[in-house]
Parts: C-alpha cells; structure tokens; sequence
C-alpha cells in the first residue's frame, strides 16, 4: 500500500502522514468497534514498523516532534487492546524514541 503513495508522491511528509493516517485509523476503528482478529493487528503492527523505518531514513525531512506526538497518541489509545496489540506498539514506540535520541547526539 505504502508503494503505491510513493509512486504518486516522494514528500517525506506525505508519505509519513499516510503510514501515521492508517496506523491512527486502525486503532480507532478497534476502539470504535471492539477486539479485531490477529491479522488485523498484524497489518497495523506491519505498517508501524515501516513507518519506523522510513522515519529513521528521514527523520531530517520531517517535523519529527509532530510525528513523534501522533504516534504517541495511537499508543496511549490503544491502551487496553487485545493480543498484546498496544503492548508491541509501545515497545516499538519505545525503540524509535530511543533511536531518534541517539541521532540527535
């Protein structure tokens, strides 16, 4: 899904704000909608990490400390989610901060 937006665009942003939009969205929707299946978590857990990755690629071409704030904001709400869900996603969440703390040395 995530080559598809970079076939039509290559801003950083946009395409950061895409992989946040759907990582936000899915938690969302399960706190909308109730406990969802392991591949659905899977899949958002899939996109979490490439969006870590892509942020670490170009952490200086975005406004990390707005990404940064968002992510923060789908852990928090994804507090209390099965299957270990929010779990990973903090543990993840965790690791980029730390990452990104270690860039900015």
């Amino acid at each position: 899904m995530t080559s598809a937006v970079k076939k039509v665009t290559n801003n950083p942003e946009t395409i950061t704000n895409f992989m946040l939009d759907y990582v936000e969205h899915g938690v969302g929707f399960t706190n909308a909608y109730g406990d969802m299946w392991g591949g659905y978590y899977s899949s958002i857990e899939g996109m979490f990490e490439s969006l870590e990755n892509y942020l670490m690629k170009n952490v200086d071409k975005i406004d990390i400390e707005a990404t940064m704030n968002r992510i923060e904001d789908f852990v928090s709400k994804s507090n209390g989610i099965g299957w270990g869900f929010h779990d990973n996603l903090f543990d993840m969440y965790a690791a980029l901060k730390f990452s990104i703390k270690e860039l900015n040395k």
